[in-house]
């Protein structure tokens, strides 16, 4: 079984999603990913892995590393 999201990364996802009214697929589409991935993390079903986080991060305009570690893939962060 693979390792699930962390409650507060889907909740940062969710936030960012939000903030920009982007649905599974936009946010899939301007990651470079597929429609699944999002969704299987906002299902709490998988963690993101490094490469996802990149993406997501690139998509949003933020820090990779700032993203791995809300995922809990860095050190310097809450696990939930």
């Amino acid at each position: 079984m693979a390792k699930q999201a962390s409650k507060s990364f889907i909740t940062w996802l969710k936030s960012e999603m939000d903030k920009r009214d982007w649905g599974i697929t936009v946010t899939a589409r301007k990651a470079g990913l597929s429609h699944p991935v999002i969704s299987d993390i906002l299902n709490l079903q998988v963690q993101p892995t490094f490469e996802t986080c990149v993406a997501l991060a690139n998509a949003f305009g933020v820090q990779p590393d700032e993203v791995m570690r809300m995922a809990n893939l860095l050190p310097g962060t809450d696990v939930d």
